[in-house]
């Protein structure tokens, strides 16, 4: 009776194996950068659950590659993501300043200030952009605003922690791609992305409000015990990055629906002033950047109905804020406060 003998694969056999998955492994990479760059895949997550961080990094990416520069990123949480629309903006300046600025939205939703230092850190070093514009309100101080952190590999290999993950994430998109099918077994991930890929413009824009109104009767002004002094620390580290890389920073207050409660009750008001805008306005200046503030804008010229919610601006809300963004901006280049060129 004879056995079943196996023999070990010769060197030769075990070269071409390796070399077959390798050519592979080359094509695939090459196949999947052409397919990217032509956006027929989805942006890959880079790493993070939230699909928007890798559909704002491919569609700012695209842009910077068409444009050949970026001149200024706004930064926040989902407020900046709804209020604020680039072409809109740019469309004012370029008529009041008579040029063309180059500006994109990346604002991710439930961003914290602990994660604003990174984020910035990421895009200073990968797009060096000239202005950095950073929208908050009362809720990103508060204690009640989600701990979301986007200090993922590849985010913290741009912003200079080297990793090998972060490596591979930056270089290889077979292993972007690899890392992003792990999220894209479940349903929900590709519900969300399906819908961000629809609803996030090519300047980062995101219209998923629409012309959604809503005025929540129960709405408090102002909750002072629930300001979250981690919340200012964070804050001030971004803040830093303007003395660090030199790239010029502007905070903006964002327009909420706390704004018209608070504007009722003058003891709302002072407490509004005192713990909230008061000191982030010092925190700002003390760092040689420059602070808007919307209370004039608000009150006159963005009613109510303006609002998706108490905190997002709708469609007819984010066209008068971008507007006026646009305006500020052209003022600010004309009369020296910022440089673009």
């Amino acid at each position: 009776m004879q056995t079943l003998q196996l023999k070990r694969p010769s060197a030769g056999v075990i070269l071409w194996i390796a070399l077959f998955f390798l050519i592979l492994g080359l094509l695939s990479e090459a196949s999947l950068r052409v397919a990217h760059a032509a956006q027929v895949l989805p942006a890959p997550n880079m790493g993070e659950p939230n699909p928007e961080l890798g559909i704002k990094v491919a569609r700012l990416d695209a842009l910077a590659k068409a444009k050949g520069k970026i001149d200024c990123i706004f930064i926040g949480s989902s407020a900046v993501d709804a209020d604020v629309d680039p072409q809109v903006m740019a469309e004012v300046y370029r008529t009041r300043a008579g040029d063309d600025l180059i500006c994109f939205n990346f604002a991710l939703a439930a961003m914290p200030t602990a994660s604003a230092e990174m984020i910035s850190k990421m895009l200073i070093t990968r797009y060096h952009p000239k202005i950095l514009l950073y929208g908050v309100g009362p809720f990103e101080f508060s204690k009640d605003f989600p701990d979301t952190s986007y200090r993922v590999p590849w985010v913290s290999y741009q912003a200079g922690d080297v990793s090998a993950e972060g490596l591979l994430m930056e270089y290889s998109f077979l292993y972007r791609y690899s890392v992003a099918l792990s999220g894209w077994r479940e349903m929900e991930q590709i519900q969300m992305a399906s819908k961000l890929e629809n609803t996030i413009s090519s300047n980062g824009f995101n219209a998923y409000k629409g012309d959604l109104y809503e005025d929540p009767p129960n709405l408090s002004t102002i909750n002072v015990q629930s300001f979250h002094p981690p919340r200012f620390d964070g804050y001030r580290a971004f803040l830093d990055l303007r003395l660090t890389t030199g790239t010029q920073i502007i905070v903006i207050e964002l327009p909420t629906q706390i704004d018209f409660r608070v504007k009722k009750d003058s003891a709302s008001e002072s407490l509004y002033r005192q713990k909230f805008l008061d000191p982030v306005m010092a925190d700002a200046a003390s760092r040689d950047g420059l602070f808007w503030q919307t209370g004039q804008l608000l009150f006159g010229t963005i009613p109510l109905d303006h609002f998706a919610d108490w905190q997002h601006l709708n469609r007819r809300g984010k066209d008068v804020f971008s507007r006026w963004l646009g305006e500020q901006l052209a003022e600010a280049v004309q009369q020296g406060k910022l440089k673009v060129r």
